[in-house]
């Protein structure tokens, strides 16, 4: 079971040129030691699982009763689609008020009811291990892997219920993936980057993999998980700035330089995953340095979020080193060359076969060039696009 979904140490790196540590294969996981310390205890291990199975089948039973019409819970039903947003138009599958607020400041929506069953149930039965007589005399150290695993365990086998848990998420995506579509003309000096930060050889490697680890948040199950790939990407980014810098205000750097790497990365899904952590991770456990650059990519998607309304024009004329007319001429041309393209299967559904990320900068985009996406899933565009080389 731990074998498909490894645990991942957030590992920093302390120069340009090395690669972010990946789980060793060759050695048994801390989630992986804790089930093999599960399967000593039977009872213990029966009634977790019985727990986790009946919480599934009560909510897959109640959303399988409910409309779409009477439950705002509900999950977008086949069909919705049609444009390559995710979302249709009208009708039951309109974002409330509540949920337009939301996507406008871009906030992560309130945890649904299966979300709220879970923490609880994560909890009561991190209360039961530890009571257990194998964790007894169990270290601190110990008592802490239990805890993380427990959650791990949970939210692995509830993850169809609790990631993009309602069709507002799938919206909410949708429209965060085309909007940042829209404004892939969005340069360093647009943002008042440096141009050492991003053209250096050695910091623009260091760039290229802070993205990938960006868009690695869908090859993963599990909130800590998730934040790992938050973490490394933004440690990157910070040990960039820091090295570049020539001031002391590195942190007022960093945040226009994650801005730039969630408009070249632009994961699919990045509203369900930010809202997937901060509704499935205990509060206690997002403090620290992880909340802290968590928060910091919050507020680069609230930023892109704001930044313009739906017809391209800047709310602070002021905000972005770029002339306000040029900035509305570049945003109609990329909205105006996605309506004219054929619908296309919004990639936060894409079939596991296809969940490849391509991280290289070449802009791998469909035949009609609709797209402008830098980061795009290679197997879908290979399929419309023969691939340049670094791919």
């Amino acid at each position: 079971m731990g074998g498909q979904d490894q645990d991942r140490g957030a590992q920093t790196r302390s120069t340009f040129e090395e690669e972010p540590k990946q789980p060793e294969c060759g050695k048994a996981s801390t989630f992986q030691a804790f089930m093999d310390r599960l399967n000593q205890a039977k009872d213990l291990k029966k009634h977790i699982l019985v727990r986790i199975a009946t919480l599934s089948n009560s909510h897959a039973a109640a959303a399988a009763n409910a409309s779409p019409s009477t439950s705002s819970e509900g999950r977008a039903t086949e069909g919705d689609g049609g444009r390559g947003d995710g979302c249709g138009g009208g009708g039951a599958h309109e974002l409330s008020g509540d949920q337009t607020a939301h996507a406008q400041s871009m906030q992560t929506l309130p945890p649904t009811a299966i979300q709220r069953e879970a923490m609880a149930t994560i909890q009561q039965l991190r209360e039961q291990v530890r009571a257990h007589p194998l964790w007894a005399a169990a270290s601190a150290e110990e008592l802490e892997t239990a805890d993380e695993a427990i959650e791990k365990l949970v939210t692995l086998k509830l993850y169809h219920l609790l990631f993009a848990a309602t069709h507002a998420d799938v919206c909410l995506d949708a429209r965060l993936y085309r909007r940042i579509q829209c404004l892939q003309f969005l340069a360093a000096q647009h943002l008042d980057i440096d141009k050492e930060v991003v053209e250096g050889r050695s910091a623009e490697a260091c760039l290229q993999v802070a993205r990938r680890e960006l868009c690695k948040m869908n090859n993963y199950k599990s909130p800590k998980d998730k934040l790992v790939c938050i973490y490394n990407c933004c440690k990157l980014a910070s040990r960039v700035v820091t090295l570049t810098s020539e001031t002391n205000s590195g942190a007022d750097e960093l945040l226009p330089l994650l801005i730039l790497l969630v408009v070249q990365a632009n994961p699919t899904s990045l509203h369900s995953n930010l809202s997937f952590i901060c509704n499935c991770r205990d509060a206690v456990r997002l403090n620290g340095e992880q909340g802290y650059f968590l928060t910091n990519i919050l507020s680069a998607a609230h930023y892109l979020t704001e930044v313009c309304n739906e017809d391209g024009i800047l709310h602070e004329p002021g905000a972005l080193s770029i002339d306000a007319g040029e900035f509305q001429r570049q945003f109609l041309a990329r909205k105006q060359a996605l309506d004219a393209c054929p619908p296309l299967q919004h990639p936060g559904t894409q079939a596991p076969e296809v969940a490849e990320v391509c991280a290289c900068d070449c802009a791998c985009a469909c035949a009609c060039a609709c797209t402008h996406v830098r980061v795009y899933l290679c197997a879908y565009a290979r399929a419309r696009k023969p691939p340049c080389e670094e791919c």
